[in-house]
């Protein structure tokens, strides 16, 4: 039910932290590898999603809610709520070996994000009439596409793609009966 609000709200975020962690890792990893901040952060396409951006607009992510499944009743009452989901990136490099790192890079730098954003900060639902909380960020697992070579005009061009498998926990008004 809140799919568009819990994917607008942590792509927001997201945008908000991912140049800092990026600059970490590039500082981390001593070897001259740039990580460039992603061009665009999409949280609204779910059918091939980011996977089909321009060349020139990578680095690309995507914020996805799939799938919405009930949890529990706490027991204080309240109604809890598993959303799934992932972030998905592609990039582009000059070569091979640099498309498989810089692809790590970025996972990596989602992953932190992910990891220091347990709780999103009990993120209180700013649309009225929308009555939920976001409880919790989950890390489920990762994956890589794999570098693959592809023709840009007379240039060649490697890209790679992540994608982190996700939960958000919300809490929400359980039913009621209309009057």
């Amino acid at each position: 039910m809140y799919q568009e609000e819990i994917g607008i709200y942590t792509t927001e975020h997201l945008r908000e932290h991912i140049g800092g962690y990026l600059q970490e890792l590039q500082t981390r990893y001593a070897d001259g590898v740039k990580l460039t901040i992603p061009k665009r952060i999409e949280h609204a396409n779910l059918v091939g999603g980011v996977y089909n951006a321009a060349l020139d607009q990578m680095p690309a992510y995507a914020v996805d809610v799939t799938d919405k499944a009930f949890s529990q009743i706490t027991d204080s009452g309240l109604w809890e709520f598993v959303y799934n989901g992932h972030f998905a990136g592609i990039i582009s490099a000059n070569d091979e070996s640099s498309a498989n790192t810089i692809i790590k890079r970025h996972e990596q730098a989602c992953e932190m994000f992910v990891k220091q954003h347990q709780f999103m900060h009990r993120h209180e639902a700013s649309v009225i009439g929308n009555d939920f909380s976001l409880m919790e960020l989950g890390f489920v697992d990762a994956a890589f596409s794999g570098a693959e070579e592809v023709q840009d005009g007379t240039r060649v061009v490697w890209i790679a793609g992540f994608r982190i498998t996700l939960v958000w926990i919300t809490s929400e008004e359980g039913p009621t009966q209309h009057a």
